[in-house]
């Protein structure tokens, strides 16, 4: 009856202790493997001259270091970076183009925003060609 007891005890810490690091490798570490957490987010709104947002503008993101570069669409004036961790945000600078010409019919001169170490929202007045 004791040998039993014992046997059952150590089963169960056993399945139990198996349990635990299962269930920690499966959904311990989402977080760090999504990796926003690590990593440095850059917002940049677009808005005309009414200070309205602008839709359908293509916004390149350029680092040297380390060397990235992202390309997004604008929506509701809007778009969103996520950095690596170590970019030193001084050699960063964002492009806004109205590439395509059809959302806006190509009104709106290029312009480029040069991040700063301080900043991490940017607003950009688009000007009309």
């Amino acid at each position: 009856m004791m040998l039993a007891r014992i046997a059952r005890k150590v089963l169960l810490t056993i399945v139990s202790g198996t349990t635990t690091v299962i269930l920690a490798a499966c959904y311990g570490m989402s977080e760090a493997v999504d990796g926003d957490d690590y990593r440095i987010p850059i917002d940049i709104t677009t808005v005309n001259a009414a200070k309205s947002p602008i839709d359908g503008l293509e916004v390149v993101m350029s680092c040297t270091v380390p060397e990235q570069e992202f390309t997004e669409e604008t929506l509701g004036g809007l778009v969103q970076f996520r950095l690596e961790e170590d970019t030193d945000l001084t050699t960063c600078a964002a492009t806004i183009t109205d590439k395509d010409g059809i959302d806006n019919l190509g009104l709106f001169q290029t312009e480029t925003v040069q991040l700063n170490a301080e900043d991490s929202t940017y607003e950009v007045e688009m000007t009309e060609q």
